[in-house]
């Protein structure tokens, strides 16, 4: 339980950082929503590999320095939550139209975190074994 809570902690983090970017450049700067969601999905996805491995998994990752092997782990259970998070983000949009399109990014967010959650600890950082 401790492990989903750290989990949620940085993707709250993560999340904060995205729905920022993701107002700038969409809701302010009029990029459209689909490619400012996949920008902001290559730059938290790296900022949560690296807080989920030196702190939410520790313990399944002890000793272990970063890995471009966990990272592409991480990065490829992160894509099908980013997958999920694009059919909700563009789901809100089409059927709701909401003024402010950041809110359709935050519900996207919200139901790809249980497919990053999963992913993440029985794939990504799965604990090596001899």
């Amino acid at each position: 339980m401790l492990k989903l809570i750290k989990f949620a902690v940085v993707g709250g983090i993560g999340t904060l950082v995205n729905l920022a970017l993701f107002f700038l450049m969409v809701d302010r700067g009029g990029l459209n929503p689909t490619v400012g969601a996949i920008i902001c999905f290559a730059i938290t996805v790296t900022l949560n590999y690296f807080l989920n491995h030196l702190w939410t998994f520790r313990a399944q990752v002890a000793g272990e320095k970063l890995s471009l092997v966990r990272y592409a782990k991480y990065v490829t259970v992160s894509l099908v939550g980013l997958a999920t998070n694009l059919i909700i983000l563009n789901l809100v949009l089409l059927f709701f139209d909401p003024t402010l399109k950041v809110i359709g990014q935050a519900i996207g967010i919200a139901a790809g975190m249980v497919v990053n959650f999963a992913g993440s600890n029985w794939f990504a950082f799965r604990k090596k074994t001899d």
